[in-house]
């Protein structure tokens, strides 16, 4: 059996829906900009909103950006909030430990730059229920 998740159930005070809601509002003057999040992984996404980049005198407009830039943030706190319970609940050892301390780390340096970033214009993060997901190695490698 083969146990699935979507972010939709770990959303528990519906930022994650809500900053769609934000994105798709956003999207509409930015969508060459980003093919969806993935694109945002990368510091490179956020420097080219910076001022003074190529990407900000492209066109669109802050208010755009700053809805942009939050949408991505409330995923990294999803990520980063998920790596961090696994490394404070999954009791993990070896390489599944190595990797969740990599990747925690790398979220968190992720949340740090967009709220570096945004300033006081960034979202509070939200608070998030992984379902035990992080407690057993198997079930947080599927997930992760």
């Amino acid at each position: 059996m083969h146990d699935e998740v979507s972010v939709v159930e770990f959303d528990a005070d519906e930022a994650v829906a809500e900053a769609v809601v934000g994105l798709d509002e956003a999207r509409s003057t930015r969508s060459g900009l980003f093919k969806g999040a993935g694109v945002l992984a990368g510091a490179g996404a956020v420097a080219a909103l910076l001022p003074g980049s190529a990407g900000a005198r492209s066109g669109g407009s802050k208010k755009n950006d700053i809805k942009i830039l939050n949408y991505a943030l409330t995923l990294e706190y999803l990520e980063a909030a998920f790596y961090a319970e696994a490394l404070r609940v999954g009791g993990f050892s070896g390489s599944v430990l190595n990797f969740a301390q990599v990747v925690a780390g790398h979220e968190a340096t992720h949340v740090a730059t967009l709220k570096g970033v945004l300033g006081s214009k960034a979202v509070k993060s939200p608070s998030f229920d992984f379902k035990g997901t992080t407690r057993k190695w198997s079930t947080f490698l599927r997930t992760s």
